[in-house]
Order: structure tokens, then C-alpha cells, then sequence
């Protein structure tokens, strides 16, 4: 097993289920690379894995056409247990995914990433810092039975939303 293969597999989880599924990663297609970068390491926490050059090689996985040149990069980051594909494409080049300013959650596709925070507000300064959007008006302060907490929504700086959880008492959603 190579140190790429090896990197990707280890994101694998404990499935309860041996169905033969195990969750690898989530692909991101970014419109640049060191900011993307600069907004998952140094806002949210990620550490850089392997980078990857992609090239006509890569054609028919990525979707490109015939005839058209294929360039571009990826960089995997991490945190926890989740392995985040960073692609950057030069040829073709990316385009914006809506001409939506936010991406609404009713249109198909992935809606958002999540992570549980320890201060909401220090999370937020920090991501605003490294090129993110807070998004004011969709703060939730949450009374539950169980626990109290905020959710919201940031976005990175490609415009992909990003939630941001905090609650006084550990919640599981699984």
C-alpha cells in the first residue's frame, strides 16, 4: 500500500455494519488553493495530508471531455475523522456552483459541513479572519430539554456554508 493510499484509507471509520461501505472523503472544488487552505487549517482547525496533481490521466473520473485540458491539483486536509478533498481545477476552469450569493439548503447537493465548537464567538472571529462570511442571520439559540446551544452558519470563502454548533451538554445526532 503506498503512503497516498494509506493516507486515504485511514480515514476510514468504524462501520457497526460490515456492509462493505467505510466513509473515504468529501471533494471540494475550491476557486483557490492556498486561501482554501489558509480557511480549513488556520480557521477550522484542518491539518494538511497529501497533495495530488490532477491531469488528463484523471479525465474520465473528474468528468472532463474530449479534447479539453485537464489541470489542476488536490490537497487533502483532516480533522477528526473526516478527510476533506480539496480540488483546485486551472483547465478546465471551476465555475461558481449557483449564481446565488448563499447556495440555499433546498437545492440537491451537498448543503454544508458542521462542526462542534468550544466559544461560537472566537469561531466565528477566527473563520472572518481567515476569509470567511458569518452569516447573522441564521444564529439559532437553542433551548432543548437536554441541553441549551447556537447554531449557525458561516460560509467559507468560496461560499460554501459551514455550520458551527455549541452546546453545554454533548449532543448526538447518530
Amino acid at each position: 500500500m503506498t503512503h497516498i493510499e494509506r493516507d486515504i484509507m485511514s480515514a476510514n471509520v468504524n462501520n457497526e455494519r460490515d456492509n462493505g461501505f467505510r466513509f473515504s472523503h468529501i471533494g471540494l472544488c475550491v476557486s483557490d488553493m492556498e486561501r482554501a487552505v489558509a480557511f480549513y487549517r488556520d480557521g477550522l482547525g484542518f491539518t494538511e495530508g497529501i497533495a495530488l496533481p490532477l491531469n488528463d490521466e484523471h479525465r474520465d473520473l473528474v468528468g472532463v471531455d474530449d479534447g479539453v485540458e485537464l489541470r489542476g491539483r488536490a490537497q487533502y486536509v483532516r480533522l477528526d475523522g473526516l478527510l476533506l478533498e480539496l480540488i483546485e481545477m486551472e483547465s478546465p476552469e471551476s465555475v461558481p456552483a449557483s449564481a446565488h450569493a448563499v447556495r440555499p439548503m433546498h437545492h440537491r447537493g451537498m448543503t454544508h459541513l458542521s462542526l462542534h465548537v468550544d466559544d461560537i464567538d472566537s469561531a466565528i472571529e477566527t473563520l472572518t479572519t481567515h476569509g470567511g462570511t458569518y452569516l447573522e442571520q441564521t444564529r439559532l439559540d437553542l433551548e432543548w430539554p437536554e441541553t441549551s446551544g447556537v447554531c449557525l452558519f458561516c460560509l467559507d470563502p468560496d461560499g460554501n456554508r459551514v455550520e458551527l454548533m455549541h452546546f453545554t451538554n454533548k449532543v448526538d445526532f447518530g
